[in-house]
């Protein structure tokens, strides 16, 4: 069986014609299909999707790495602080004046 190309091209050049002339069926076919679609998804993460059963386990940190973390925490928050106490020029103001 040969595939007549020049066929197929003929039938490809006039697919967005059909498609542009029968706008509404296919505006409403895709509708329909997200709307499948949409069902789908969450029959398959909603419905069928069952609990395992196997509890949780929290994280747990050791001593150590916690007090190096708050040190951590405590450091940036110093940086942080110091901050707010600088005095910045006022570039708006002659000569950039302190307020």
């Amino acid at each position: 069986m040969l595939i007549n190309f020049k066929k197929v091209l003929l039938a490809l050049k006039k697919l967005p014609w059909r498609l542009g002339e029968a706008v509404f069926p296919l505006f409403l076919g895709m509708i329909f299909l997200g709307v499948f679609a949409g069902a789908a998804l969450v029959l398959e993460y909603i419905f069928l999707l069952q609990p395992t059963g196997t509890p949780v386990a929290l994280p747990v940190f050791e001593k150590d790495k916690l007090k190096d973390i708050m040190e951590i925490l405590r450091l940036r928050s110093v940086r942080f602080q110091a901050t707010d106490s600088e005095d910045y020029p006022d570039p708006f103001s002659p000569k950039g004046k302190l307020p």
